[in-house]
């Protein structure tokens, strides 16, 4: 089931942020790839913990949310070309002036262990934030590619078995992103829509179960069967949800069957392998 694209209908314009230049599929560019990042930073985690606990970012409440590193490279008016890998970092601002209170995106450049640029939100609304996920959830049989609309927003992906359709299967795989979200819409709250939107469907669908299986910061792994949807079949996934900086992600596996425990074993491992991708690998 299309989820996300229910939801972009259905929640509203609050929660998007204006469009920006990014893509969430993109790749870097030939002049970043070809730059001087140096090497991956290791403590960078530490960092910016001890900074949001010190000095003006004390005004923050909680544990900021850290986001893998990215290469990256822009223009900064007073450094000149910033060359390294850029941290995204989301923060609640608790108090200062009220017109900024709530959850912000700031961003950290980091290049040979050492921080070499701290980015306020104002700037992280300009830049081009690029954002993937993977690996796609798929298991050792021959998947084919049965939709994609990867130029639109947001971008849905689905795999069938040989010999099914998108429009008739037994089992489907799926990719959907959505770009410009806000940040108040965390993996949580995109969970509880779902259930809710559910809920009000009419005729209602039988929500059989709806438990998580595993959570984070930025994601939530979970269970859902779905029965007596009309139009829509009966539904009986794996799902995780994916926050990103810029963008929220869900990618699933479903059977019109039931699941057996030993499928519900290997596909929550498979399922929850997807992540948000990251320049350097984990330390």
């Amino acid at each position: 089931m299309k989820y996300i694209l229910h939801l972009v209908i259905s929640i509203g314009a609050a929660l998007f942020i204006a469009p920006l230049p990014h893509d969430a599929v993109a790749q870097p560019k030939e002049a970043d790839a070809t730059a001087d990042h140096g090497p991956c930073p290791k403590e960078y985690k530490k960092w910016i913990k001890e900074r949001f606990q010190s000095g003006f970012l004390s005004a923050y409440a909680g544990e900021p949310t850290i986001w893998p590193p990215q290469k990256y490279s822009y223009r900064d008016l007073l450094l000149g070309n910033v060359v390294g890998y850029l941290v995204p970092v989301m923060a609640d601002l608790t108090r200062g002036n009220r017109l900024f209170l709530g959850k912000q995106l700031y961003g950290f450049m980091f290049k040979n262990e050492e921080m070499v640029r701290e980015i306020n939100p104002n700037i992280m609304r300009s830049l081009d934030i690029r954002e993937a996920i993977g690996p796609f959830p798929k298991d050792e049989r021959e998947w084919k590619e049965g939709n994609a609309a990867t130029s639109s927003n947001p971008i849905i992906i689905e795999y069938v078995l040989p010999g099914e359709t998108v429009q008739n299967w037994s089992e489907l795989i799926t990719v959907q992103i959505v770009s410009n979200v806000s940040l108040e819409f965390d993996a949580r709250r995109f969970v509880a829509e779902v259930e809710k939107q559910h809920k009000s469907r009419k005729p209602g669908c039988e929500i059989i179960s709806q438990s998580v299986l595993s959570s984070d910061a930025t994601s939530v792994l979970y269970e859902q069967s779905l029965m007596n949807c009309a139009p829509l079949r009966n539904e009986f996934s794996i799902r995780k949800v994916i926050r990103g900086p810029r963008s929220i992600s869900e990618v699933s596996y479903a059977k019109t069957s039931e699941l057996t425990e030993a499928e519900k074993k290997t596909w929550t491992e498979i399922v929850g392998k997807t992540t948000l991708l990251s320049a350097c690998p984990k330390p």
